[in-house]
């Protein structure tokens, strides 16, 4: 939060180039460019940012949080554990997901079993 505050002053008050604001900060100027562009772009100045509270600068910079997928959840731990049984395979777990939620959206095989993979890991 500091270095995005870092950033606007710099951009704002003392308007140096993105890679004299980088340097100075010590990060990236893709990053200085990311967090600059949209109150540049807005037409604000450095009196209007600097007394907003870090919660307000956050979501300007950041924007909304990204709403929950509109996908059914799956109940991976269960369904780990039925793949360890023998005659269980990942294509039927998908099917059976999908016809246990019909009409309403389901992952598809391949992003069924990424979901599967990435949560086997977490184990």
């Amino acid at each position: 939060m500091r270095k995005i505050q870092g950033v606007l002053r710099l951009e704002l008050d003392a308007p140096l180039c993105h890679n004299c604001v980088a340097a100075s900060l010590g990060i990236s100027k893709g990053v200085v460019t990311r967090y600059a562009s949209p109150v540049t772009t807005a037409g604000l100045k450095w009196a209007q940012v600097q007394p907003s509270d870090q919660a307000a600068v956050q979501h300007r910079m950041v924007g909304a949080p990204q709403h929950a997928s509109g996908f059914v959840a799956t109940n991976y731990g269960r369904m780990h554990k039925e793949l360890r049984g023998q005659g269980m395979a990942r294509w039927l777990m998908s099917e059976e997901h999908a016809t246990e939620h019909p009409g309403q959206s389901t992952h598809c095989y391949f992003q069924f079993c990424e979901s599967c993979r990435r949560y086997a890991r977490t184990l």
